[in-house]
């Protein structure tokens, strides 16, 4: 029997239309599952363009991503007859839908109560929000349900990161729910990311290669988004926008057979010297 599957997506665009990006990825989840486009700004005509098939819903830009989750659950009169619920926002290019949800559905396999794409070790052990499943068993968990009632609208990015980002996986935790990511670097992938972050250390001078092996475990405390970011683009077919919009970490994204320029909205930055 194949799975059930409910997709709420957060979007938000300053142009208030949805780029080729979200609209493929969008018209593939429609065919995989139901489809709940939540959005804070988009557009009358452009919502008209999107097919029927998928529930649009406009509401007023507060919250960030996390409140548009909220909304698009509450729009889900049954969640306990789909085996997974699916979060995704905007704040990512899909350069493969099929490759992305294929792989990512793959994991699925029941041994997990809520499988992120991509987990941090940033702060603590947190899942990435811009693509988390939940099993059934998760969704309808009295504990989880009640930390979706509780939600209010928080206006400032870096309070939302520290109560729902890290909070929701701190909620799962604390109830003895399981959290993995369906991306696992490698060796290969995870000691060129220690490289990387340590050249923004200001004492990498200090450190030699067999120190970098030594410290490895430092590799898992990393943004994957960024610093793994070719490895996540060769296996999942994405790219955080944040990584070439703005680069925050100066990294050297120029190598043109990792990434699809091209199909970028706007040309990766190159590596710079970190701000002093």
């Amino acid at each position: 029997m194949s799975r059930r599957y409910v997709f709420v997506f957060a979007h938000y665009s300053a142009s208030a239309r949805l780029d080729q990006s979200t609209r493929g990825l969008l018209e593939h989840l429609r065919n995989i599952g139901r489809t709940i486009l939540v959005s804070t700004n988009l557009s009358l005509d452009e919502a008209r363009s999107i097919h029927p098939d998928i529930q649009v819903i406009v509401r007023e830009n507060i919250g960030y991503d996390f409140y548009s989750y909220k909304v698009g659950l509450a729009s889900i009169e049954d969640p306990g007859i789909y085996d997974h619920t699916v979060l995704l926002n905007s704040s990512f290019v899909c350069f493969d839908p099929e490759r992305l949800m294929s792989r990512f559905t793959a994991c699925l396999d029941g041994s997990v109560d809520a499988l992120g794409l991509t987990l941090s070790r940033e702060l603590t052990p947190h899942l990435q929000s811009y693509l988390i499943a939940f099993s059934r068993k998760a969704v309808m968990s009295p504990p989880l349900r009640q930390w979706w009632a509780d939600m209010t609208p928080i206006s400032d990015r870096e309070a939302v990161i520290a109560r729902y980002e890290l909070g929701l996986s701190r909620c799962l935790l604390d109830h003895q729910f399981s959290i993995s990511s369906a991306f696992r670097p490698s060796f290969t992938a995870r000691y060129r990311a220690l490289c990387q972050a340590t050249l923004q250390d200001s004492h990498r001078a200090t450190f030699l290669p067999l120190q970098l092996l030594k410290n490895l475990r430092r590799a898992n405390k990393v943004n994957p988004t960024h610093f793994l970011w070719r490895a996540l683009l060769e296996e999942f077919g994405v790219l955080k926008r944040e990584l070439f919009e703005k680069n925050p970490f100066c990294l050297d994204l120029s190598d043109p057979s990792s990434a699809p320029r091209s199909c970028l909205p706007g040309q990766p930055q190159r590596a710079r010297s970190a701000p002093s």
